[in-house]
């Protein structure tokens, strides 16, 4: 497809609402407002600062359906209950009690909510801060996405908590979730979809530079195979092309592989798999500069508004390429919306895109507007 900016912000934006193509909603919250109305937190983000986080201009979106930012994947279940996890939790009674005279009495007493007590925001947050917080807790989510197991460093058991019951199966599959940010977001995220908590979650690598846990022992060089994040991720491209694009993606590759093996052990309750009603949309911010210097076993690249995307899913036509490169430019090259040939010299608009990837999630887009793009769904 032809993107509509190099800059980092914007393209990533614009990977998530098809240049604003449908009222400014963003996939995740198209796709909460779906699918999401019973889940306790439809659209959670496990990165924050990035083009992908941003929020969608469409006010007719529920506020629930927008984005819960999650910053440390890690430490977030523990503020998921508001007695348990401390040394003398109170009893729910007690909990309860406290909870109303705060409501009743000392909130309404204050200089703040006599002047801003009403406003759409406050009122939200007061809501919030009612029933969502009470089935939260009633859930036990605070131990049910626990990736820690019990440990000196980690001592879950002397604050009455334990591991997650998947919490063995999942640190198998991403063992580096202490260290490496992309691990634990992945293994979060698979407990969010496994116990029902959210129909999209948004992660991803970030732009800090991660090295794995022991490596390296001060000396001027690095052990081979040590970094697991390149400085800027993707972006590192514009000193070492190859490289980079290959640390990152090998990076992109393992985690889609954990997190597809894993919902495809869990059943949804009839007869099919989480993984069978899962896309992964491998969105990025826009593409690279198709040109090396003859010979040049390295090389930076700036750049382009030429891109692609890849979707990882039993929701669309697997081993399927739609479109196709163009041998002599390195650019790639669209195809026909309704039957998926390809069309040397066509271009696919970010709407167009942005459509089909709906269309397969099976997003009633009734009025939208959007293109009609069937060929992208399985």
């Amino acid at each position: 497809w032809e993107r509509t900016s190099v800059n980092h912000t914007i393209g990533q934006r614009r990977a998530i609402t098809g240049n604003e193509a449908w009222r400014g909603r963003t996939m995740q919250e198209i796709v909460a407002w779906q699918y999401g109305s019973e889940a306790p937190i439809p659209n959670i983000h496990l990165l924050a600062g990035t083009g992908y986080n941003e929020p969608g201009t469409d006010d007719t979106v529920p506020s629930w359906a927008r984005a819960q930012i999650v910053a440390n994947p890690g430490a977030w279940p523990l503020s998921l209950d508001g007695s348990k996890g401390t040394r003398y939790p109170m009893s729910p009674e007690l909990l309860a009690a406290v909870r109303r005279h705060r409501n009743e009495v000392f909130d309404p007493s204050t200089r703040f909510d006599q002047v801003f007590g009403h406003a759409d925001r406050i009122a939200r947050w007061k809501e919030l801060r009612g029933t969502p917080q009470e089935r939260i807790e009633g859930l036990d989510l605070i131990q049910k996405l626990m990736v820690y197991p019990n440990s000196a460093a980690v001592p879950l058991e002397q604050y009455g908590l334990a591991s997650s019951p998947l919490g063995e199966a999942v640190r198998a599959v991403f063992p580096d979730y202490a260290t490496d940010p992309l691990h634990a977001n992945a293994a979060l995220a698979f407990l969010l979809i496994k116990y029902g908590v959210s129909v999209s979650v948004t992660l991803g690598p970030s732009f800090d530079f991660v090295l794995g846990a022991g490596e390296g022992d001060g000396g001027s060089t690095l052990p081979i195979n040590s970094v697991r994040n390149p400085p800027l991720a993707f972006d590192i491209s514009h000193q070492g092309h190859r490289a980079g694009q290959s640390v990152v993606w090998d990076r992109l590759y393992k985690v889609v592989d954990g997190l597809s093996a894993l919902l495809s052990s869990e059943d949804f309750g009839d007869g099919t798999s989480l993984w069978d009603r899962t896309m992964i949309y491998l969105a990025s911010d826009f593409g690279r500069e198709k040109r090396r210097p003859e010979n040049a076993p390295e090389w930076g690249t700036g750049h382009h508004v030429n891109n692609g995307i890849m979707v990882c899913s039993p929701l669309v036509a697997g081993n399927t390429v739609r479109g196709g490169v163009d041998p002599d430019t390195g650019l790639t090259y669209g195809f026909d919306p309704a039957t998926g040939a390809p069309e040397p010299g066509r271009t696919m608009e970010e709407g167009e895109i942005f459509s089909g990837l709906l269309g397969a999630l099976g997003v009633d887009t009734s009025g939208s507007g959007l293109p009609d793009v069937p060929c992208m769904k399985a």
